[in-house]
């Protein structure tokens, strides 16, 4: 279940294509309780990213890294730069829309 205390993210890249979804976002704790609320949204298991993402919220440490959750539908690789995340959805059938869809409710609306 998301979180209801869940601050919004502002999304600061977007690239689709057929079998692939990739979104970027500042690098900040806010950020990865966010993207650890979408990611449980979008049906990866709730313990893993709980999990893998405590440690993350504490931590300023990830620098240069990837990596992946899997559930039925798709996969995300999640990749940590200096100063951004992406997140990097696969699929086999087009799953755009649907990822679309649940990520907007956690985007910040541009003023």
């Amino acid at each position: 279940m998301v979180d209801e205390m869940t601050d919004k993210i502002k999304i600061i890249g977007i690239s689709k294509n057929e079998h692939r979804s990739e979104y970027s976002f500042p690098k900040n704790r806010n950020s990865f309780r966010v993207i650890r609320d979408l990611l449980i949204e979008l049906n990866f298991d709730e313990e893993d990213v709980y999990h893998y993402f405590s440690d993350l919220i504490d931590s300023d440490i990830y620098n240069e890294e990837t990596f992946g959750f899997y559930c039925e539908k798709y996969s995300v690789d999640i990749i940590f730069f200096s100063k951004r995340v992406v997140l990097i959805f696969n699929y086999k059938e087009d799953k755009q829309q649907e990822i679309a869809k649940i990520i907007d409710k956690f985007i910040l609306e541009e003023e």
